[in-house]
């Protein structure tokens, strides 16, 4: 998905609502629900779980309730055809990066974002690197991605599917391999910009992102 199309989006969004919430990747319109589904599609466990399970079956949006976890899509309810009503929200996901603030591993990375769907995220193209860059709130200096040389020192790929790493926006003197266990991938904040960095697979302090 292109900027074009994240302006067009965000652009309908001011026109059927005036200024709408912005978490995360996902539009959020306030005490509004769709009208005519009466049973919830899926019960999660929050608010993100919702969008990002809306965004794995491409629906339009998602209708949530806070209340009782109830989440509702159908990918022919889109989020113009709506109704007020008091503690709802509607979640209308506009990219197909998305951040979790969830601090884990890298193998448990992957597998939430496999659970979700996706993949931890990769940058095949500049457009990934801004893309990725655009996600990760303020504040959050790393964050895992998909690279690892896990399979051979020194061999940097992506994982799923396996392919070649092409691009270059490793940080200074990165990947350095300290500690003689740093095999998977990371972006990190190096004065005043985001750029790759090795991590021990193992390192548990960092949230994620995926590509759904």
């Amino acid at each position: 998905m292109n900027f074009y199309v994240i302006y067009i989006q965000l652009l309908l969004e001011y026109l059927f609502y005036g200024v709408a919430e912005n978490v995360g990747n996902f539009l959020i319109k306030k005490d509004t629900k769709f009208p005519y589904i009466s049973s919830p599609t899926y019960i999660t466990t929050s608010k993100l779980e919702c969008a990002l399970q809306c965004q794995k079956t491409q629906c339009c949006a998602a209708s949530f309730n806070g209340a009782t976890n109830a989440c509702y899509f159908n990918a022919t309810h889109c989020y113009f055809q709506l109704e007020a009503s008091p503690g709802w929200e509607v979640l209308h996901t506009i990219l197909s990066k998305v951040f979790v603030n969830q601090l884990t591993t890298w193998p448990d990375a992957e597998t939430q974002c496999i659970s979700f769907g996706g993949h931890l995220a990769k940058v095949l193209n500049p457009v990934d690197d801004e893309l990725i860059k655009n996600v990760i709130p303020g504040g959050v200096h790393y964050v895992w991605i998909d690279g690892s040389d896990e399979g051979k020192e020194g061999n940097w790929t992506w994982n799923n599917p396996v392919e070649n790493i092409l691009l270059d926006y490793w940080g200074p003197s990165r990947p350095d391999n300290a500690g003689g266990d740093q095999n998977c991938m990371i972006y990190r904040y190096f004065s005043g910009e985001y750029l790759w960095d090795d991590r021990e697979c193992t390192d548990n302090n960092y949230p994620f992102i995926c590509d759904i």
